[in-house]
C-alpha cells in the first residue's frame, strides 16, 4: 500500500497548528497520508516530501517539510475533515509539505566546487 497525497480544500487547520504558524497564507499546503499500519509508510512519507522540496527548489519555489501530520489530525475536528475529504478509514496524515515564496531576498547562490575530503590515518 502506498503513501498517497491529499491537497488540503482547508488549510485553516494546518495553518493554526503550533509549528506552522507564520505560514503565509498564500502557501499551498500538501499533506501525506498514509495507512496507519504499513510499516514504512513514514519513511514513504519522507522521502516522497523530501523529493517534492528538491524540485521545487529547481523550480525555484519555495518549500519546507513539517512534520506535524499526526499531531494536526489527532482531534475530533481533524478527524471530520479527513472524513469529509474522503480520506479512506485506516490513514493517517504523517507529514506536510508547504509551498510558496520566501518574503525578502532570496538566499545567495552556493558556490560551486567547494568540498573537503578527510582521510583517516592508518596506524
Amino acid at each position: 500500500m502506498p503513501s498517497e497525497l491529499f491537497w488540503l480544500p482547508e488549510p485553516r487547520l494546518v495553518a493554526d497548528a503550533p509549528l506552522l504558524h507564520g505560514v503565509d497564507d498564500g502557501a499551498e499546503r500538501i499533506a501525506e497520508l498514509a495507512p496507519k499500519n504499513f510499516l514504512y509508510s513514514i519513511p514513504d512519507a519522507f522521502v516522497a516530501a523530501e523529493n517534492m522540496v528538491l524540485e521545487t527548489a529547481a523550480l525555484g519555489i519555495s518549500s519546507c517539510i513539517v512534520a506535524r501530520g499526526e499531531e494536526t489530525f489527532s482531534g475530533d475536528e481533524g478527524a471530520a475533515l479527513l472524513r469529509a475529504w474522503h480520506v479512506p478509514e485506516g490513514y493517517i496524515a504523517r507529514c506536510f509539505v508547504v509551498l510558496g515564496h520566501c518574503r525578502g531576498a532570496s538566499p545567495k547562490p552556493r558556490k560551486g566546487g567547494r568540498y573537503l575530503i578527510t582521510e583517516k590515518e592508518n596506524g
